[in-house]
């Protein structure tokens, strides 16, 4: 095993990681504490934090344990990792080292050896993994206060559109016309960096097997339910639910229907399953009455768009759920906390970050309708009242505009205003560059 290991640690020395695409994020170490990037598996976080390691210029091993080879390692004989590395390098004793370790929830108890690693001031310890539960459940057991987490996502859209970047002034026609066509491909291709630019068939062929693994590595073979084939079902289920509510009843139902034998407690256990590996998240409604909470619907969205549309089984799908869904991964990257809200009518979106007010979001392809303007905005209306807000958003295709009602502002933009400057809405306070 140590010359397996020393093996995989001269192969990462020797491999061209090529013309990477920036990612808009700031990744740091703490002395003392592991660096753990965690998010949806093929979304860039190895790739990222191998070139982050690389250009901290110190001397460095990264291994990653979902390497086939390493399927017989043990966590009593993790250690190995240290011998392999100091016997091809005896003389980078005594200095500082860097450690990537890359899906090490993998390896059963290896918490335990991150522990004794961090005890040791020369080492940084930067970890990945595709589980959010599985490593923060361990983090609370064994590493209490001895680790930074960071989420990581497929492709913004300036990381997917790079090497152009994104304006710092009001844009021309032409280049309007540029980016809208750009925009148009990311919201039906999605941000995961090996699809990128990439013919349909191919595309479509890369996103499904993407989607297979998740299932049967990241779910099935992780928590080894009873029955696999209700899992899958429930998943081909919920993906075709993208952007809409749901509730657990309803999925039980539809899995009856199918033949299926289960009970609502598995539709809950699968629906966390499904979000600890980041594939989809829900949206509760927003309360500070915890039953309400709990029994009003949910809303279901995914983490990517091109994963929705080539896995659903439909012939298209809902161009008004993809803009939709696209709008809460933009907002998802900012916060976790993020309601919809009911009243009389439905807001979309109540975003919220800790020193902020609530922010309101309303999302609609096409607001040319009088009927859809007048709906959006009474929603809109009731919600701020009710939140004493003075001011909200609709995210529309293309029209932007103001509304300006009884004291209270309605601010109308593009998708492309928002997904090039999602701070313009988010952190409004910090944003200066100029309005399409």
């Amino acid at each position: 095993m140590k010359e397996t290991l020393k093996e995989i640690i001269i192969e990462e020395w020797n491999e061209k990681l090529g013309n990477l695409v920036p990612r808009e994020i700031l990744l740091d170490s703490i002395p003392g504490k592991a660096t753990i990037l965690t998010g949806v598996r093929r979304c860039g976080k190895s790739t990222y934090l191998r070139s982050f390691i690389r250009n901290k210029n110190k001397p460095y091993f990264y291994i990653n344990f979902s390497d086939e080879r390493l399927s017989l390692l043990l966590s009593q004989n993790l250690g190995l990792c240290l011998e392999a590395f100091y016997e091809i390098k005896p003389d980078c004793e005594g200095q500082p080292l860097c450690i990537g370790l890359d899906e090490i929830q993998m390896i059963q108890g290896w918490e335990l050896f991150v522990d004794r690693l961090l005890r040791n001031k020369l080492y940084e310890v930067y970890i990945t993994g595709s589980s959010s539960k599985l490593l923060s459940k361990e983090i609370a057991t064994q590493m209490r206060g001895r680790s930074i987490q960071y989420e990581f996502f497929p492709f913004n859209f300036t990381e997917y559109i790079y090497p152009l970047k994104s304006p710092k002034r009001k844009l021309t026609v032409s280049e309007k016309g540029k980016f809208y066509n750009l925009s148009t491909k990311y919201i039906q291709e999605g941000g995961f960096p090996e699809t990128r630019n990439l013919k349909k068939i191919l595309r479509f062929n890369i996103l499904q097997e993407y989607y297979n693994t998740i299932i049967y590595k990241d779910i099935i073979d992780r928590n080894n339910p009873k029955n696999p084939h209700a899992v899958s079902q429930c998943l081909k289920i919920l993906i075709n639910q993208v952007g809409s509510l749901f509730s657990e009843t309803k999925i039980l139902n539809k899995c009856k229907s199918m033949g299926l034998k289960i009970s609502k407690s598995d539709v809950s256990e699968y629906l966390e399953w499904f979000q600890d590996c980041y594939l989809l998240s829900s949206v509760s409604v927003y309360t500070e009455n915890i039953n309400r909470q709990m029994t009003n619907p949910k809303k279901l969205y995914c983490i990517d768009n091109g994963l929705v549309i080539a896995n659903q089984s439909g012939l298209s799908s809902n161009s008004g759920h993809l803009l939709e869904n696209l709008v809460f991964n933009f907002l998802r990257r900012a916060s976790d906390k993020i309601f919809y809200y009911k009243g009389k009518y439905e807001v979309d979106f109540v975003f919220t970050k800790q020193g902020q007010n609530p922010i309101l979001i309303q999302v609609c392809e096409s607001l040319n309708s009088p009927e859809t303007k007048e709906r959006e905005i009474k929603a809109l209306l009731e919600a701020m009242d009710d939140l004493k807000l003075k001011q909200s958003w609709i995210i529309t295709l293309e029209t932007h505009g103001e509304e300006l009602i009884t004291g209270k502002k309605i601010l109308i933009i593009p998708i492309l205003d928002f997904i090039l400057h999602p701070n313009k809405i988010l952190n409004p306070e910090t944003f200066n560059v100029l309005s399409f």
